[in-house]
């Protein structure tokens, strides 16, 4: 079964997602068509998330921020870190090897 996202659900999240989502495709000289013929929809229906009014598939959402080399939060505005979920997981786990070293 794939989960939804939820949208964003205020004026000020859905302006931050369409912008985030706006630097993120112009960082990666990509445009909404060309991301949505990766992904395999409809560029109205990416436009519809882009705007807060429609909700991604889990799986879609998921090629999404690797295909923008970001992760879902940072996409859907519920942290301020652009950086891959990977990237971040890694980043705590050296952390916590430095904590224990000490």
């Amino acid at each position: 079964m794939a989960y939804r996202t939820r949208p964003a659900t205020s004026d000020d999240e859905r302006r931050l997602t369409a912008e985030r989502f706006a630097k993120l495709l112009r960082a990666r000289g990509m445009t909404s068509a060309s991301l949505a013929a990766s992904l395999r929809i409809q560029e109205s229906t990416l436009g519809n998330f882009r705007q807060g009014y429609r909700n991604l598939p889990s799986d879609v959402l998921s090629r999404m921020v690797g295909e923008l080399g970001t992760n879902e939060d940072f996409l859907l505005a519920r942290n301020d870190d652009p950086r891959p979920t990977a990237d971040i997981r890694e980043e705590i786990r050296l952390r916590a090897e430095a904590r224990r070293s000490l």
